[in-house]
Order: structure tokens, then sequence, then C-alpha cells
């Protein structure tokens, strides 16, 4: 299965580290985990961005990454349907919902989490453990330049 990430140019280099996850909090985990946010369509990678980024009309220079990971990894999926009201609410992030991802993290039962999208009905992503023995196996692919369409990162009025 291939997955992407989208990031500053200048970031590259960390995209699939995690350490993001050490200083930040996401709505799967709490601050001071690695792990590796990734979607399974370039278009919801590009929504993620956008939806995190405070002036879409200044984005640095992005890239994006795509990673094929193994079809035999173990991947854990989270029911879109058993998840608590209001998951998909904007920061601040449910407990509950950072508590689910914190725990598959420190079990590391599997390479990645596949938990919905917040933004899209349809759509899901992959979290990813750089801790668990098959993140070796993951191929990540060299950066490419990723353009933001003006119309999406224009301020209208």
């Amino acid at each position: 299965m291939r997955v992407y990430r989208i990031v500053p140019a200048s970031r590259a280099a960390e995209a699939f580290l995690g350490l993001g996850g050490l200083s930040a909090e996401g709505r799967w985990h709490t601050r001071g985990r690695l792990v590796v946010y990734t979607s399974f369509t370039e278009a919801a990678a590009r929504l993620e961005v956008l939806a995190h980024c405070a002036s879409p009309h200044l984005l640095p220079p992005h890239v994006r990454i795509a990673a094929d990971i193994p079809d035999r990894a173990t991947i854990r999926r989270v029911d879109r349907a058993k998840l608590p009201s209001g998951w998909e609410a904007p920061p601040p992030y449910l407990p509950s919902v950072q508590a689910l991802g914190d725990g598959w993290l420190a079990t590391a039962a599997s390479l990645g989490l596949r938990v919905p999208s917040a933004l899209s009905a349809t759509d899901d992503h992959l979290l990813l453990n750089p801790l668990h023995p098959e993140f070796t196996s993951a191929h990540v692919a060299s950066p490419e330049p990723c353009v933001f369409d003006s119309r999406l990162t224009s301020l209208r009025r």
C-alpha cells in the first residue's frame, strides 16, 4: 500500500522519523511520542496541511513523500462508528482518542494504525510507529516538489 506525507521542504529529511510527535500533540497521540502521520491519498495529505496552517497564503515550499508499506505489514484499524462523539472536532483533542493512539504506540503491536480522517468522511490516514520492527520494511521515496494551487491558499473575503 502507498501512503503520503506532505511537509515543508526544510523538514524533508526527517519526514519519516516521527520527531514531530515529540514536540506536539496530535488527534491520535499526546506530546512526547514518536509517530508518523500519513494519508492514503495525496489529496487527503494536502487537506491536512491546509487544515493545520494558520496562514495558507504564507506556506513555505513543501514536498510530497510517498512510502510503500508491504501488504504483509501488520495494520490495526480504528472503526469510525466506535469513536466517541466529537472525536473529529478541532483542538483541543479528546483525551480518550489520544489515549487510543498512545496505547497503540506503547504496545507496538502493529506497524500501522489506520484511522479515519476528521476532514473527510471517506478518507483514512495511517499512523506509523517508527519503533516497530516492521518500520524498516517501508520503502520511502525521494521527496518531490508539492505546489499548492493558489485557489486553496489565497485569502478570500
